[in-house]
């Protein structure tokens, strides 16, 4: 019972000790005349708590010495000493907790190239942490510390925390001899009223990351610009050998053999011709954002079956069906959607099923039109799925393959540049089935598609 009344924080008072209250609490005859050896006569007992759980008893003993009795009074007074030594106790582990929290926040700055400061309504340092240097700003302003280019941009920025702006900007300043990056983020501070009175910020050392950025960007940039240069330097002399090939094959003296090998000139020529164009239309979307179309009244079956004749000179083995539903009319650059069927389905012709046709199908009964490109044949695996019209993606190496992974990212291009979509499925049971939804309306009404989007920038 008086164990129970101590966990549950409340104090025992024995006033008057008996004999057999002390053969009650020894642990065996020595114990007991140790303690009857003392003369005690009255006992109070308190719990020192915190948080409500029992940390320590602090006993009170009167003896035969001091000729008194402890009463409720004595009690009350015993309970607030507890009561006090419990919230030292508590403080102290509080104290304890911070500095490890506070060692653990400085840590994690550390870590993450952060300083974090606060600022008054002068723009004097009240509180400034930065691990990475050693400087103390505490009670100076800016011109104290940085540049005077620094600190007038610095200024500028905090001024407008300090108009009750958040504030979320990169800066650059020179650290030593060296010029940094920062991503600041201010906030200001107010008081009861409502007023600013300074401001609180944290600046993030990005140093590293934009080196990173520009030099994976100009890496990008020289890479399509060489794209772009091999393509144009190369088309002069490809001209020259599908020239050459051309007039080879209308001589009339030619013999049978050599007729062979020019007609076998004027194809590959053809191939790298189409290779090259591939390349140019890469390096003008990634440069300019999109594919420059130019509109017109055109029928869509038209386009289509025009390129599956192309195709099928060099496919004359193969099965290619059109079918149409609808009025299969609308806006759109011949050209370039000549190029979108003849992607899709030399893509279907590479990796379909020999067995079975490939089949063109355009729906003009609703306001959009659809095309599908679909062929039988293995399934797209699924890791390649997501990326399948990304740049310089390609089938799986048992697959022989046309071109330089270029043909879907640069029909989606075109697509695009037409206000449409194009989606793909896949399965080993229904086949690979591309989706385009091309709108009817003429793009150039609004103004030239290349020029109403704004360029991507280089990443």
């Amino acid at each position: 019972m008086e164990w129970n009344h101590l966990v549950a924080g409340r104090a025992i008072l024995v006033k008057q000790v008996s004999e057999s209250d002390l053969r009650a609490r020894a642990s065996n005859e020595e114990h007991f005349r140790l303690l009857a050896s003392i003369g005690i006569r009255s006992v109070v007992v308190v719990p020192i708590q915190s948080r409500g759980n029992l940390l320590a008893l602090l006993s009170f003993v009167t003896t035969d010495e001091s000729g008194r009795h402890y009463d409720l009074d004595d009690v009350t007074l015993a309970e607030e000493l507890a009561r006090r030594a419990g919230q030292i106790i508590e403080n102290a582990r509080l104290q304890m907790e911070l500095k490890r929290s506070e060692e653990r926040f400085r840590v994690a700055l550390a870590a993450g190239r952060i300083a974090v400061y606060e600022q008054d309504a002068s723009l004097r340092y009240r509180f400034a942490y930065n691990a990475e240097t050693d400087v103390d700003a505490v009670g100076k302003r800016h011109a104290e510390l940085f540049e005077p280019a620094d600190a007038a941009r610095l200024d500028a920025l905090k001024r407008r925390a300090l108009a009750g702006e958040r504030v979320r900007e990169e800066t650059e300043l020179t650290v030593g001899d060296e010029h940094r990056y920062y991503n600041q983020a201010i906030e200001p501070m107010r008081d009861a009223t409502g007023n600013v009175v300074g401001l609180i910020g944290a600046a993030t050392d990005v140093t590293e990351e934009r080196r990173a950025r520009e030099e994976l960007a100009q890496a990008v940039l020289f890479r399509e610009r060489l794209i772009g240069i091999l393509g144009h330097d190369l088309r002069n002399p490809l001209n020259a050998i599908a020239v050459g090939a051309a007039v080879l094959r209308h001589r009339p003296d030619l013999p049978e053999n050599a007729r062979d090998q020019a007609s076998k000139i004027d194809h590959a020529a053809r191939r790298m011709a189409e290779m090259i164009r591939t390349l140019l239309d890469f390096a003008e979307a990634r440069f300019r954002g999109t594919l420059p179309v130019s509109p017109v009244k055109s029928n869509l079956e038209d386009i289509a079956r025009e390129a599956v004749d192309e195709l099928k000179t060099a496919w004359s083995n193969r099965q290619i069906d059109v079918t149409v539903l609808g009025d299969p009319s609308g806006f759109w650059d011949p050209a370039r959607m000549a190029q979108v069927i003849s992607n899709l389905v030399g893509n279907a012709l590479t990796h379909g099923s020999e067995r079975t046709p490939v089949r063109i199908h355009i729906d003009g009964a609703s306001a959009d039109v659809r095309l599908t490109v679909h062929n039988c044949g293995p399934a797209i695996p699924s890791d390649l799925m997501p990326f399948l019209f990304e740049p310089f993606r390609r089938g799986g190496a048992e697959h022989k393959v046309r071109g330089v992974g270029l043909g879907l990212y640069i029909a989606r291009q075109i697509v695009l540049a037409h206000d449409g979509s194009i989606e793909v499925s896949s399965s080993e049971d229904e086949g690979t089935r591309f989706t385009l939804r091309l709108p009817r309306a003429a793009s150039d009404a609004r103004g030239p598609r290349s020029e109403r989007l704004r360029p991507r920038p280089t990443p």
